[in-house]
């Protein structure tokens, strides 16, 4: 790598696309293969490559912008220095608004730009199917290294952009020479005509300023006119409202009167009411007497409700004591006992009888039979009978608890009943004595009229809460009428305050009528009417005169105009001055460029024709320009052909001899960023490949190459190619 201080040693991808945390490389100076299959990450490291140096790519329509999921983009490239000593560049990007870190600017970056790494540096089977406009981009790249802060084709670019604004007539560069000339010359004829017209209207602005004096006093006479009008009108209706309203207040005063005797009557009538002491309460007695009420109320539910519950108890009792002696299950029981009684005295008799005879019967056998056995078998059988006899006795004679029991059930029963009775009484006796109570407490608070019942004593408590209600609601009448008739009388005094304000501003006695007032304003209004008629002469007149001096502006603008007119001249004499420079400019820049051109393009061109010769395998065998600028091919019979008639592979193998030859003579551009080359062979047949792999690797000699590829016979040329090849595999 000639002139290079760094390049591309790895490839740290943190998060990009589908690959996080991975490390490609290392990368050698000279030439390098990337190689893995489909998927892999090729294009993604490419990819990766070319977003760390100059920005992320954009998410635009379906164009991959390889965000990876949960995760911002970021990684670093890692640059080697070729010289022993130097030291390491690493270039980090997370967010493209943060640049890269931790220079902005890092050194390696220092002679290319963004548009040049993807046109030149950056190459796919895409990218190679043109390059534009080939002559921009040629001169571009051989004059990036000139020098200058900007390179001279673009300043030419620049400097033509600037002489076509300069000599436009268009509206939207108003500095331009034709349109200054033609502002120039339409300024000359206004002031020309703003001359004239300033010596034939002073007679016009004299009369005008005679006039302006005249209408300035009709307009004053009229002010003090329409202000006395006015005056009269406002404090005439302030009158004439005061009136009325004296008049709205007396008969609402009248009125007052009539609803305060029916208030008296109302009052008359409810002091009548109240004949009896309960009617008198007040609301805090009332209360307490409703609670002593509620109380009472209480204790009474509590004593009925005790002597109803003690006449269920006695009902309940009572049925049980009547179920005991009269219930079927009583005679049931005895007849069963009886039954019972049989059965024993029927077994008792027959099983001994059986067992005893049963007994002599074995014991008879075995004494004739001789059988020790059997008559001991007989004689069992007849002890057992004797027992059963024994046992059925002391059953039948065992005595029967049954009734004792029964008897016993009875007596508690008619104890109980006795019991609720006696309870029920007291029952009475107690509810008796609430009843008692509560008729005294009724009389001693002067509710005798209810006769003890607490529920009509509450019903004489609401009608004593009526009529305090009422008593209450008539205190607010006339309460609501007193606030009235105060309220009533502070109007008629502020009305008062009124009418001698009004009769200040006139300056007229009180006993002023409105009749007086009317005439008054009537005089006023026909001496405003003579007024306007004389101001509307006038003002007619000076509209005709404000017509024709209309174009006074021009008369008084006429020094503007001159001024302006100096500054137009001045705008373009500095016009023509910047003219005049910018042809120089572009003649020197022309001159330079054409030198520069002279010296590197032909070698460009060559360069590019041995390639092309070489790729294609003798097939074409010259690139060149044409008079006009174009871009052909020869062939080797001479024949000539631009690039749009070229077939896909050969057109690719144009465009890729044309980059290489512009890498390869443009040396001082991007010296120390890589080539890269993803999958650029895929369209070109055995032999042309061969020959596009021998012009990288002569490309590899004097600058970095990575190849990205997934073919294994582009693997075996590149390494026939270069034998010092480093290959990557992924």
């Amino acid at each position: 790598m000639q002139g290079a201080s760094h390049y591309l040693q790895s490839a740290q991808i943190e998060h990009f696309g589908s690959m996080n945390g991975r490390i490609v490389g290392p990368f050698s100076p000279g030439m390098n293969v990337v190689f893995g299959l489909n998927e892999s990450g090729k294009t993604t490291t490419a990819a990766f490559v070319g977003g760390v140096l100059f920005g992320w790519p954009d998410a635009r329509g379906t164009r991959n912008a390889y965000r990876p999921i949960g995760a911002e983009r970021s990684g670093t490239l890692v640059f080697a220095p070729t010289q022993e000593g130097g030291e390491e560049v690493r270039c980090t990007r997370v967010r493209n608004a943060e640049g890269i870190k931790p220079d902005p600017n890092p050194a390696v970056l220092s002679d290319i730009d963004r548009d040049t790494f993807r046109t030149i540096f950056s190459l796919d089977s895409d990218e190679l199917r043109g390059m534009g406009r080939t002559t921009d981009v040629t001169a571009r790249l051989l004059t990036a290294g000139s020098g200058t802060e900007v390179p001279p084709a673009q300043a030419l670019s620049r400097l033509d952009e600037k002489l076509g604004e300069t000599l436009s007539h268009g509206a939207s560069f108003p500095d331009s020479v034709p349109n200054l000339q033609q502002r120039m010359d339409e300024i000359r004829d206004e002031v020309d005509a703003a001359a004239v017209t300033a010596a034939e209207l002073a007679h016009e602005d004299r009369e005008y300023a005679q006039l302006k004096a005249q209408r300035t006093q009709l307009a004053d006479s009229l002010a003090r006119l329409n202000e006395q009008i006015r005056t009269i009108s406002t404090e005439r209706e302030k009158l004439a409202s005061v009136a009325e309203r004296r008049g709205q207040l007396e008969g609402d005063l009248a009125k007052i009167d009539e609803q305060e005797d029916d208030l008296r009557a109302d009052r008359s009538a409810l002091d009548a009411r109240r004949t009896k002491r309960y009617l008198e309460l007040d609301a805090v007695e009332e209360r307490t007497l409703r609670e002593t009420i509620e109380d009472l109320e209480d204790e009474r539910r509590q004593r009925e409700h005790g002597l109803s519950m003690a006449q269920q108890d006695l009902l309940s009792s009572e049925a049980t004591r009547d179920a005991l002696r009269e219930s079927d299950e009583t005679g049931e029981m005895h007849e069963g006992k009886v039954r019972k009684r049989a059965i024993q005295w029927m077994l008792s008799a027959s099983l001994p009888l059986v067992f005893a005879a049963l007994g002599a019967f074995v014991f008879v056998r075995g004494r004739s039979i001789g059988s020790l056995s059997v008559t001991a078998l007989g004689v069992l059988f007849v002890l057992v009978a004797v027992g059963m006899a024994c046992a059925a006795l002391v059953m039948l004679l065992r005595p029967d608890k049954t009734e004792e029991h029964l008897r016993d059930q009875l007596a508690e029963a008619e104890l109980v009943v006795q019991k609720d009775r006696k309870k029920i009484e007291a029952c009475e006796q107690a509810l008796e004595k609430t009843t008692r109570r509560i008729g005294e407490f009724l009389e001693e608070q002067g509710l005798e009229a209810a006769r003890g019942s607490l529920r009509r004593a509450r019903a004489l408590l609401d009608e004593a809460g009526d009529v305090r209600a009422e008593a209450t609601v008539l205190d607010q009448r006339a309460q609501a009428l007193a606030a009235q008739r105060a309220q009533i009388r502070k109007s008629v005094k502020h009305m008062e305050r009124e009418r001698d304000a009004a009769l200040s501003a006139l300056k007229e006695q009180p006993d002023v009528t409105l009749e007086v007032l009317d005439e008054r304003l009537e005089l006023r209004t026909r001496q405003r009417d003579d007024q306007m008629r004389a101001s509307e002469r006038v003002n007619e007149r000076c509209g005709e005169l404000g017509q024709i001096l209309a174009s006074a502006r021009y008369a008084k603008d006429l020094d503007e105009l001159k001024l302006a007119q100096a500054q137009l001249k001045s705008r373009y004499n500095d016009t023509i001055e910047d003219l005049s420079r910018l042809l120089l400019a572009k003649r020197l820049l022309e001159a330079a460029i054409a030198a520069w051109e002279g010296k590197s393009q032909p070698a460009v061109y060559r360069e590019a024709s041995e390639l092309f010769d070489d790729m294609t395998d003798g097939a074409w065998v010259q690139v060149r320009l044409t008079a006009a600028g174009g871009l052909v091919v020869v062939d080797e019979e001479g024949r000539t052909r631009s690039p749009e008639l070229l077939s896909l592979g050969t057109c690719q193998q144009l465009y890729l001899a044309l980059r290489i030859a512009l890498l390869l003579t443009a040396d001082n551009v991007g010296r120390c960023i890589p080539v890269l080359a993803d999958d650029i062979l895929v369209n070109f047949d055995a032999v042309r490949r061969a020959g596009a792999a021998r012009a990288l690797a002569t490309l590899a000699q004097r600058r970095q190459v990575i190849i990205f590829t997934c073919h294994e016979e582009v693997l075996e040329l590149v390494e026939m190619a270069d034998p010092a090849t480093n290959v990557v595999r992924l």
